[in-house]
């Protein structure tokens, strides 16, 4: 609950007990554990749709054994590997092979430009890359640039040609692996994760093993997941970095899209039946369109939990889905790539509906109370205050899931901007509490905007196009106008077959807005919204989309 002093808000579970151990260490500890009640063939990661899996019984020794190669490669206590790849098992074998080893981990999205990549391996000083075969190309093509020497490894079906294929690693007999590794959890990297870019240039993102392992604890207590989940996110972002560990502790198969087909996903979750999902709100809006196929999911009851991650969900979706299925507990998360997930509610005995609050005539679907460990505040925009309950304004976080700060040249210090001078972490989004200590998030500061003085987000005007049963997504851009300050309008993408008009949308939005988020600029249909490569709407790309 709120402190009356201060208006901080501080999670309800307290703080966690941290040991200052390695993130494997942890992890490890964990899994054996429990390794004698999990079945011997159950994967931990299952990539769709190569079928391509990890088993809980083997990935500790073929850790020993990579690690083993690993170290016959040269590398060592502080070294990067680096990644641009669809896959994920193999992948994150690797990758908790090179955790063992105090080595550093950092990836990027299959769509990067060789440019970047370039730019990365130097930043990083990375000894070994790991590539399929539809990204070895372009990787090749950033080394070139860069002008550095990187051996490379393959993952996926077949060895390519000038790298070491990852069934080579597996031949190791270990005996290279070294037993006295001296990790310094507090200072040493375990994983540089790329921002999206949503807010300028992206940026690489400095998390060390007590930060990882900071969020895996926390999602411990609160995540709800029984055992298996289904996940569509980037291979290199906080998910997965968080996810994949809490679920390698506690025995839980990952299900994980390689290559994701929107059109599939329901058809994959019958497939798979997982006890949960973790979703883009974009897609939320998606399924809740797709009334007659979530029947079956609906009937078969495997869903236990859904949670919205990467942005807000709007009120109407999160009540078809909660209608649509109500055995499942649905809950939204909030979190940065720089501090992990922040918030989410616990499940409780059974599921209810979704905590909201009605803030300057519009219903906000709650993101939960902090993690634990996890406080927040929010502060006025101008003077920097912090503020009470139901205020407007930036949303400040702490907690030992925060990163160490953004990369620079290796040796030099990180780079501290986003951080006040007392530590809290400016998330540069605009939101408020309520008296409960629950978080409602309203939109990225950089995109609000005004209408003759009255500040608006286009997601408020999203979320009453996507009340709509005709609008399957909606994004909303504005243009500059010397009478009324910015006039928006809609993008929209409709159901097939629809006869909706923009006439209709604009009409259907008027009447159920004040004047300041009705689009005055109509509304544009299209055939898709731009996502970035967090998942979210990309607004850049969507108001060079926009027509005026």
């Amino acid at each position: 609950m709120p402190s009356a002093e201060h208006n901080v808000v501080s999670s309800p579970d307290g703080d966690l007990d941290l040991p200052n151990v390695p993130l494997m260490t942890y992890v490890f500890e964990c899994l054996n554990s429990r390794l004698d009640k999990i079945p011997k063939d159950k994967p931990w990661i299952i990539d769709i749709p190569s079928g391509r899996s990890i088993l809980f019984s083997e990935v500790q020794p073929n850790a020993r054994k990579i690690a083993s190669s690993l170290t016959r490669l040269g590398v060592k206590h502080g070294d990067f590997i680096y990644f641009c790849t669809f896959e994920l098992a193999q992948l994150f074998q690797i990758q908790v092979s090179h955790l063992l080893l105090g080595g550093c981990v950092r990836g990027c999205h299959t769509a990067t430009t060789a440019e970047t990549i370039a730019t990365h391996l130097r930043e990083s000083e990375a000894k070994l890359a790991i590539v399929d075969h539809e990204t070895v190309g372009k990787m090749k093509q950033a080394i070139k640039i860069a002008n550095v020497e990187v051996q490379l490894l393959s993952i996926g079906a077949e060895k390519l040609p000038g790298t070491i294929y990852y069934s080579e690693l597996l031949e190791d007999d270990g005996s290279a692996f070294p037993e006295n590794v001296k990790i310094n959890p507090e200072k040493d990297i375990a994983v540089v994760i790329n921002t999206s870019g949503s807010t300028g240039d992206p940026k690489g993102i400095v998390h060390t093993h007590k930060s990882v392992l900071a969020a895996v604890m926390a999602e411990s207590e609160v995540l709800g997941i029984e055992d298996s989940m289904m996940e569509l996110m980037m291979n290199y972002g906080i998910v997965a970095n968080s996810i994949l560990m809490h679920d390698l502790c506690r025995g839980i198969t990952t299900y994980h899209f390689t290559k994701f087909e929107k059109e599939k996903l329901i058809d994959e979750m019958l497939k798979y039946r997982p006890n949960g999902i973790f979703l883009y709100p974009h897609l939320a809006v998606w399924i809740s369109k797709q009334t007659e196929k979530m029947k079956e999911i609906r009937e078969q009851d495997f869903l236990k939990t859904l949670i919205c991650g990467g942005w807000v969900v709007d009120s109407y979706t999160a009540d078809t889905l909660s209608e649509m299925l109500p055995n499942t507990h649905f809950k939204v998360t909030y979190g940065l790539t720089e501090s992990f997930a922040a918030t989410l509610k616990k499940n409780g005995p059974k599921p209810v509906k979704m905590e909201r609050t009605i803030n300057q005539d519009k219903e906000y679907i709650s993101s939960g109370q902090p993690m634990p460990s996890f406080k927040f505040k929010v502060v006025d925009l101008e003077t920097r205050e912090a503020l009470g309950p139901h205020k407007r304004g930036e949303i400040l976080v702490k907690g030992p899931a925060i990163m160490a700060g953004y990369i620079s040249k290796r040796g030099q210090p990180y780079d501290m901007v986003s951080f006040t001078e007392d530590g809290w972490l400016k998330t540069s989004d605009l939101g408020f509490y309520d008296e409960r200590g629950h978080l409602y998030v309203i939109e990225r500061i950089t995109f609000v905007y005004k209408y003759l003085t009255m500040i608006t987000s286009p997601a408020e005007v999203e979320a009453i196009l996507l009340e709509h049963p005709d609008v399957l997504e909606a994004g909303v851009v504005t243009f500059p106008d010397r009478d009324f300050d910015n006039l928006a309008k809609g993008l929209v993408v409709k159901r097939p077959g629809s006869k909706c008009t923009e006439a209709d949308l604009v009409k259907f939005v008027a009447d159920r807005a004040a004047i300041n988020k009705r689009l005055h600029k109509g509304v544009q249909f299209v055939d898709s919204l731009p996502t970035s490569t967090g998942g979210k709407i990309d607004r850049h790309a969507l108001r060079r989309l926009a027509v005026e």
